[in-house]
């Protein structure tokens, strides 16, 4: 027949792709910056080699559009094909929006830190950026989750309207 993914919804099989994109970009920049934070820091800035400067400034470009203003329309978009995909199901309705909560958690305190960061007299990471670290983690987390219950959400609809379920 063929994989769960080409069952599911095709409006759901796009978010969930969105979400763990989100998820990915975000934990891509901050695994960079704790990379680029674990570098020894010179009086004359950090000696990084060409690839790890190059990723840094192109995912932390991307990671603010992307993650911190582009996640507000993500989420309720997605929420909304979640909404449509299975109505009636408050279980995955409720899933979803404990997952956005976590994620929202996760971008207020990024925000958060980052302003300290911008604000701060010697914001150039003089030591091992341990925060990155733990956002990292937490951005793949949430990404996963919130992919992991659309996919779930649109299995479930989709065995729900085949006729060899019932």
């Amino acid at each position: 027949m063929g994989s769960g993914l080409s069952r599911r919804p095709p409006a759901i099989r796009a978010w969930s792709v969105v979400v763990g994109g989100w998820g990915v970009l975000g934990s891509a920049a901050c695994a960079t910056t704790f990379a680029v934070s674990l570098v020894p820091a010179l009086p004359t800035g950090r000696d990084l080699p060409l690839w790890l400067w190059l990723a840094f400034w192109l995912l932390s470009l991307l990671m603010v559009p992307g993650c911190s203003l582009a996640a507000v329309p993500v989420f309720v978009f997605a929420g909304r094909a979640l909404r449509r995909t299975v109505p009636g199901r408050r279980r995955w309705i409720t899933a979803w929006v404990i997952a956005v909560s976590a994620a929202a958690g996760i971008e207020a305190l990024f925000v958060y830190r980052l302003a300290r960061l911008l604000t701060a007299p010697f914001g150039n990471l003089s030591e091992d950026s341990w925060h990155a670290l733990y956002f990292a983690i937490a951005y793949l987390t949430a990404g996963a989750a919130m992919a992991g219950i659309l996919a779930a959400a649109g299995r479930s609809a989709a065995a729900a309207r085949s006729p060899a379920t019932r």
